[in-house]
C-alpha cells in the first residue's frame, strides 16, 4: 500500500483513484480552478465529478464559483485556512498582480493587517468573500511594475515596491487610508527613484506627479530621496490644483504651494513619529 493511499485511509473517507489524483494536484497548487481540474484529468465530466466529491468529503473547500482550496488529508472536514494571496492570484487567473495595501503586506511594509485583498487586473473579476476575507478586483493596467514571490511554494504576482508606492498614492482608500498609507510607505526605507520616475512617466498623470511630490517631500529623510529628484518633479507642477486625498472637503485642507496640492490640515501630525 502506498503512503499516499494509507494517508487518505486514515481520514475515514474513501477517495476514488481519480479523486486522489486530483487532490494531490490541488495540494501542490494550494488553490485549484475547475479549468485546472479539467486540464489535469483531461475529461470535463470526470473533473467536475471529482471536484464535487472532494468538496463533499472535506478535501476541498469551495471558495467561489469554479475556485477550490485544497485541504490536507489530516485536516479534511475542517475549515482549513487557505492562503489569501494564493486565492487572489488564482481568482485573478494569474493575469494581474496583488496590489495596494495587500502588496504592502507582502512586501513587509504594512503598518496594520486588513481583512481584504486587492488584485489589479486588466480583466473584470467579480468580488467575493471567503473565510472572513473580502476579495476585491481593481480594473487597471497590470502590465508593468510586477514582481513574483513564493507563498508555500506557489508563485504569486505582486506589484513591485515602486508600483505599490504610486498605486497607494493614487488610491489611498485602497491603502488603508492616509495615515496607514504614510506609515506603511515610510517602512520601505528607500525607493528606487529611477524606477519611480519611469513609472510616473508611464502613468502620465500630472495629479499623481504632484501628489507623489508631496509624499516624497514628507518622507524624504526616511526614504533617502535625492533633492534633485524632487526638484525634477517640481518643474512639472502645473496650474491646476489637486487634492492629496480625493473627495476631501476643501475647507478641511490647506494648500501646499510647492506642489499645488490641497492637503489635510493635520498632515504633519499624521507623519509624526514615522
Amino acid at each position: 500500500m502506498s503512503l499516499k493511499i494509507a494517508t487518505y485511509m486514515t481520514t475515514g473517507e474513501t477517495l476514488s483513484p481519480t479523486e486522489q489524483r486530483l487532490h494531490i494536484a490541488a495540494l501542490r497548487r494550494r488553490v485549484i480552478t475547475t479549468r485546472d481540474a479539467i486540464a489535469h484529468l483531461g475529461n470535463p465530466r470526470a473533473a467536475r465529478t471529482a471536484l464535487v466529491g472532494l468538496a463533499r468529503k472535506g478535501y476541498l473547500l469551495r471558495i467561489h464559483r469554479g475556485l477550490y482550496g485544497a485541504v490536507p488529508p489530516e485536516h479534511a472536514g475542517t475549515d482549513y485556512e487557505i492562503d489569501r494571496y494564493i486565492i487572489a492570484e488564482r481568482a485573478g487567473r494569474s493575469k494581474g498582480a496583488i496590489g495596494f495595501h495587500s502588496a504592502l503586506e507582502l512586501h513587509g511594509a504594512a503598518n496594520a493587517a486588513l481583512s481584504m485583498v486587492h488584485y489589479i487586473s486588466a480583466e473584470r473579476v467579480g468580488a467575493f468573500s471567503f473565510q472572513e476575507v473580502a476579495y476585491r478586483f481593481v480594473t487597471a493596467d497590470a502590465s508593468f511594475g510586477r514582481a513574483t514571490i513564493l507563498r508555500h511554494g506557489v508563485e504569486v504576482t505582486v506589484t513591485d515596491r515602486e508600483r505599490t508606492f504610486l498605486d497607494c498614492i493614487r488610491r489611498p482608500d485602497l491603502a488603508g487610508g492616509l495615515e496607514e498609507m504614510l506609515k506603511s510607505l515610510a517602512a520601505f526605507h528607500t525607493v528606487d527613484t529611477r524606477v519611480l520616475g519611469a513609472y510616473l512617466a508611464r502613468f502620465g498623470e500630472r495629479s499623481l506627479n504632484q501628489r507623489t511630490g508631496v509624499i516624497l517631500g514628507l518622507l524624504q529623510e526616511s526614504l533617502r530621496v535625492p533633492d534633485e529628484f524632487l526638484a525634477g518633479l517640481r518643474t512639472a507642477v502645473g496650474p491646476k490644483t489637486y487634492y492629496l486625498v480625493p473627495k476631501m472637503a476643501r475647507r478641511s485642507g490647506r494648500l501646499d504651494r510647492d506642489w499645488n496640492v490641497i492637503v489635510p490640515k493635520d498632515l504633519h501630525e499624521a507623519v509624526r513619529g514615522v
